[in-house]
């Protein structure tokens, strides 16, 4: 039997460009639906957001619905013409049933029974395959949230990708105001967002690696960071040493670079201000100084401290 592996984060750090990748490789086969959000929800401090769940419900009963309406199309015509004509294949009845299957099952999952039957249903189906999911948010996890995760999958693998502290939070404040209020000036918005564990505890690195740190040996986490994963002029390593951590492999440069020029999951464009990114740069500063002692370096392509 193949491993299991767990991306925890960060948000806004190219976790999803890492799904896609990974779904590319013949022998890896992520979870259908990217983020779970289980153990998140199970450890949230405030009662959790329903928007994923009614976002899965509404596509449930929309996908429902249009694979009603394509089976109605056909039934004006005979059986021999349907099957003669191609009609099934055409109107993509496999693919509406496969969606309502997987989103039927994602929705089951409400406690942790039903969560590991998720995962190892998925593992029946793909025996030899590297099965995983990457649930950004699980970098926010409290200490017992940490321990149940690695408790039920001891022999795991976790990928913990860190991007520069105020380039991810700059885009997660992007990300945020696109879906919720609007854009507007969000320079105005970063002090009060300074103020928000939403935000702050996505950027707080120091406190997501020593929680990995002390519960998992270190052959059994990778950490990566986000710039040099995308970058063409290190993606082609950085790539090899996640395939080969996970024991994957290689997909190859051409497949690597034509990936790096499809970024995914990203954030409306807004401009900066000087002052709001020396105001990040002081707040996020102890993550800086823990990147650098912990890993012994700052990537070229993040903010210098002063």
């Amino acid at each position: 039997m193949a491993g299991t592996f767990f991306g925890i984060g960060a948000q806004k750090a190219g976790t999803s460009w890492l799904y896609q990748l990974l779904s590319l490789n013949p022998g890896c086969k992520p979870l259908p639906v990217k983020e779970m959000h289980f153990f998140d929800r199970k450890y949230a401090a405030t009662p959790p957001s329903n928007e994923q769940i009614l976002r899965d419900v509404r596509r449930l009963v929309e996908s429902t619905a249009k694979l009603a309406d394509r089976f109605d199309k056909g039934l004006s015509t005979t059986k021999t013409q349907m099957y003669h004509d191609g009609f099934l294949a055409k109107q993509r009845i496999g693919m509406n049933v496969e969606q309502i299957v997987r989103l039927a099952e994602r929705l089951s999952v409400i406690d942790t029974d039903s969560y590991v039957r998720y995962i190892e249903d998925w593992r029946a189906r793909w025996p030899d395959k590297v099965i995983g999911e990457i649930t950004p948010a699980y970098s926010t996890l409290p200490s017992q949230g940490f321990a149940e995760l690695t408790s039920l999958y001891q022999d795991a693998r976790y990928i913990f990708i860190m991007r520069d502290p105020v380039s991810r939070m700059w885009s997660h404040l992007r990300f945020a105001n696109k879906n919720q209020s609007g854009m507007g000036d969000l320079n105005e918005r970063v002090a009060a967002s300074l103020q928000q564990d939403s935000y702050t505890v996505r950027s707080d690195y120091a406190r997501t690696v020593r929680e990995m740190d002390a519960l998992v040996p270190q052959d059994r986490i990778h950490y990566v960071f986000f710039e040099e994963m995308v970058s063409p002029d290190t993606a082609v390593r950085e790539v090899s040493r996640i395939e080969d951590f996970l024991g994957l492999s290689h997909l190859g440069e051409e497949a690597i670079q034509e990936l790096v020029n499809q970024p995914a999951n990203v954030a409306p464009k807004a401009v900066m201000t000087e002052e709001s990114s020396a105001l990040l740069v002081d707040a996020l500063r102890p993550q800086y100084e823990f990147v650098a002692e912990r890993f012994g370096r700052l990537p070229t392509a993040w903010h210098r401290l002063r």
